[in-house]
């Protein structure tokens, strides 16, 4: 009876531990969920206003550029100069919207990560429910035995 009951104290602590290190894991991953949600919104905060500083630069660059094209005697509203001008412009345009995508896919990315997390999470814990479960099928099953 002695040593049944040992095995039982043995058996109940193990399944504990166990639990309870599956609880520490989720909380873990959850955590690491959070950060990467943060990661998510920063990246787009990011992106955004490195959008906002080239779209002021870019505009300092066309109104230089047309000031120096002013100056020089040339009509900035027609011919080559309007088409260098607007040139410009359209670059200038889709360097801003690859920052933009940029921070999108940085920000999608994170999500995705976060995602992940949450399901280790959960997984973590679903894991250890069902360890614990087990574990208490198989003790009540060795200790039932061990008395028959």
């Amino acid at each position: 009876m002695a040593l049944s009951t040992v095995f039982l104290v043995g058996s109940a602590i193990s399944l504990v531990g166990g639990l309870a290190g599956a609880a520490a894991q989720s909380q873990s991953l959850s955590y690491q969920q959070s950060v990467a949600q943060a990661n998510a919104a920063r990246a787009t905060a990011d992106a955004s206003a490195q959008e906002n500083r080239q779209f002021r630069n870019d505009r300092r660059q066309i109104a230089s550029a047309r000031a120096a094209m002013g100056s020089s005697g040339l009509m900035v509203d027609s011919g080559s100069s309007l088409s260098v001008l607007s040139d410009m412009a359209a670059q200038q345009a889709e360097n801003r919207l690859q920052i933009r995508y940029g921070g999108q896919t940085a920000s999608a990315n994170a999500s995705n990560r976060a995602t992940a997390y949450g399901q280790q999470a959960t997984g973590a814990l679903l894991g250890g429910a069902t360890k614990f479960a087990g574990g208490i099928a198989q003790t009540s099953y060795a200790y039932g035995n061990a008395w028959s």
